[in-house]
């Protein structure tokens, strides 16, 4: 028995010592076999694309391009060595024409959650239509992400996409004479998509106007610079320049739309009716939970003016109106307006018709403006509050009316609603047609500067001025702690030294707005104490502030 045990462990630990290594080397194998297949099918690194094959075809320099219609084909997106996946840049290189009313680009598939697919402009890449297909309800454009996510497209140094004959009939376009008709179009266009990104972009002309007479001409209110139709989650618009269209971002909610986290940040916006619209249009349920626009600089939109009272362009800066549900967690922020904002409506326009409290911060953001009247009709606001109850606060902005021949424009309308507007640390001022206009501001209002030197007056519901600043007081139940004094500016918007806003202003810390500890350009407001009053803080250092951060020169 003994000898017959002694056999069986032998032979177990020679299973053994075959066994193991064997399977070691097994999975060693398989690992390396796994490695490799996972390398040879991954995406390609980069593709170039170019308005037609160049050199050997190859895709892997702009000298040996594919044409830019690889893109468009979903034979070409995948986990392939030659296709565009996960990770892949594209690089437009040159000069790329698409037919007109064509759809230029349109992503095929998805990246993933830390590797996007990303377009990408190579310095002096353009990408250009005599006008682009889309626009008003319909789907298309020069660049279509639709059912997709983690895309990006990125327009490099200088990257631009353009229409190059679309406008007023018989002006002149960048590509010669505008056509005649013209023509819908949008220039990008979200379609279901999530964590989408257009950055570095210049997109331009999608729908040049020259003259005040182009009200009815077809592409007049259906141009989008950018447009957005369905829903798109954490999505973001950055440090592009976007001029030439009837809406420069159109994002509608329609019904089935549960949008979060749209990001419009650093990015310069004019000539055009509308800088954004958020629309939750009459029996649309749509809904977006969390909306940023911050560090952009918005200027010059009387290109679109009216002939006359039709109003037919409505313009505003931002304009949100919703009729379903309120918007929430809305923070508009660190924006510099000016130039001229032509004849209506607001920089700062939030409509809510649905029942429900919307909440919207407003802060740090500088106003250096004026508006003009075409045949008498016009009025402008700085910030526009209309409808049912809503949480809006308004902290620490500097407004200022430019004193220009027909400046109309006033400070802070509430029109018809019932919001409770809390407005703090704020100085109002120059050459506006009144300060405040409409109905009562909420009695919280306090700590701010109304400066009524430049001959502008406070007025209310029952029709009258008011420039007794006691009388003021005693209706509204607000403002104790307000001045009525000049506000001495600095060229870059800051307290003057001896300025009666320096050191006159709560603090807001505890309010819980982390962008609002910093102000205009950046500099951090004191943790306690006294702040000062508008959107630039000096009293910290007791030096001059540095130029507005969004300030970009503009050649036109």
């Amino acid at each position: 028995m003994r000898l017959q045990n002694a056999r069986v462990r032998t032979v177990k630990d020679s299973r053994r010592r075959y066994f193991f290594p064997a399977l070691i080397a097994f999975l060693a194998t398989t690992v390396m076999t796994l490695l490799f297949s996972s390398t040879a099918a991954a995406s390609a690194a980069n593709i170039y694309l170019a308005q037609n094959a160049t050199g050997a075809a190859t895709g892997s320099d702009c000298a040996d391009a594919l044409a830019y219609t690889f893109f468009n084909s979903a034979n070409n997106w995948g986990g392939g060595s030659t296709q565009i996946g996960p990770g892949t840049v594209v690089h437009l290189c040159g000069t790329i024409t698409a037919a007109a009313g064509a759809t230029g680009l349109t992503f095929q598939g998805s990246g993933s959650s830390g590797n996007p697919i990303t377009l990408r402009f190579e310095s002096g890449a353009i990408l250009q239509a005599p006008y682009w297909s889309g626009g008003g309800s319909n789907l298309g454009g020069g660049i279509v992400m639709n059912g997709v996510s983690f895309v990006t497209v990125d327009g490099g140094t200088n990257g631009l996409l353009r229409a190059t004959l679309n406008g007023t009939p018989g002006g002149a376009c960048p590509g010669g004479t505008c056509s005649s008709p013209a023509h819908d179009g949008n220039g990008a266009m979200f379609q279901n998509c999530s964590n989408c990104t257009i950055q570095n972009l210049e997109i331009a002309n999608i729908y040049l106007r020259t003259s005040l007479s182009d009200e009815s001409s077809a592409g007049s209110v259906g141009c989008r610079a950018i447009s957005k139709e369905g829903s798109c989650t954490s999505c973001t618009i950055n440090n592009n320049k976007i001029h030439g269209a009837s809406s420069l971002i159109e994002y509608d909610l329609p019904s089935g739309a549960n949008d979060s986290n749209l990001v419009v940040s650093n990015n310069e916006m004019y000539d055009t009716s509308a800088g954004i619209d958020v629309a939750q249009g009459s029996g649309n349920s749509g809904t977006l939970s969390s909306f940023s626009f911050f560090g952009n600089h918005v200027h010059d939109f009387s290109t679109w003016n009216d002939s006359g009272s039709s109003y037919n362009f409505h313009h505003d800066g931002v304009h949100i109106y919703t009729y379903t549900s309120p918007l929430s967690n809305v923070s508009i922020y660190n924006n510099l307006w000016d130039g001229n904002l032509g004849n209506g409506t607001s920089w700062i326009y939030y409509e809510q018709y649905a029942s429900g409290t919307g909440s919207m911060n407003v802060f740090n953001n500088i106003v250096n403006s004026y508006a003009t009247a075409i045949n008498g009709a016009g009025g402008a606001r700085a910030i526009e509050v209309e409808g049912n109850a809503m949480n809006v606060k308004i902290y620490n902005n500097t407004i200022i009316g430019v004193n220009e021949s027909g400046t109309i424009m006033s400070g802070i309308y509430r029109n018809a609603s019932t919001a409770a507007i809390d407005l703090r640390n704020n100085t109002i001022g120059g050459n506006l047609e009144a300060l405040l206009e409409g109905g009562m501001i909420g009695s919280s209002s306090n700590n701010n500067d109304y400066d009524f030197s430049g001959g502008s007056s406070i007025t209310v519901d029952a029709g009258y001025a008011l420039n007794n600043f006691a009388a003021w007081q005693a209706i509204c139940g607000c403002d104790s702690a307000s001045k009525t004094a000049a506000a001495s500016l600095s060229a870059s918007f800051g307290p003057n030294s001896g300025s009666p806003l320096i050191g006159a202003a709560q603090n807001l810390t505890s309010q819980g707005i982390v962008a609002l500890n910093s102000d205009y350009n950046g500099a951090a407001r004191p943790s306690s104490g006294a702040w000062d009053i508008g959107a630039v803080q000096v009293s910290q250092s007791g030096s001059a502030p540095p130029a507005p951060a969004a300030l970009i020169a503009t050649v036109q």
